[in-house]
């Protein structure tokens, strides 16, 4: 893939979309590349284009395609092995939204934070996704 110029409207067309919010024209075409050399279980589906069409990425199906990207794109199954404890949660999120531990802790923050600690806590209650 070559580096394309940045063109007027790329930010929201590229704006942020599935469960871990895809964001980014880069974004969209690494999640193309990775969907296409990953989609052994859906040949058919192996053509989606998500910088073409970066609404498809709202579908529930690639939404949870474009988080199974992040995650192994960014290694975090890595950190996760680490154990449960809040701060190995954190530091999962820290690289999915850094944003939300820099600077001042404000409500909007604080009440993320809290959730993705209250989503993990949930998950793990069930014994995980298996």
């Amino acid at each position: 893939m070559s580096a394309i110029k940045p063109e007027s409207g790329d930010g929201y067309r590229y704006r942020g979309r599935g469960m871990i919010q895809l964001t980014h024209r880069d974004g969209y075409q690494r999640f193309t590349a990775w969907h296409k050399a990953n989609a052994d279980a859906s040949p058919q589906r192996a053509t989606t284009d998500f910088e073409a069409d970066p609404e498809s990425v709202g579908q529930v199906r690639y939404a949870v395609r474009s988080a199974c990207f992040f995650w192994v794109a960014h290694s975090l199954y890595g950190l996760a092995d680490h154990g449960d404890a809040q701060d190995i949660v954190d530091s999962v999120s820290k690289v999915i939204n850094l944003g939300l531990f820099k600077g001042k802790p404000n409500k909007m923050k604080t009440e993320s934070i809290d959730g993705r600690r209250g989503n993990f806590a949930e998950i793990h209650k069930w014994g995980g996704l298996a």
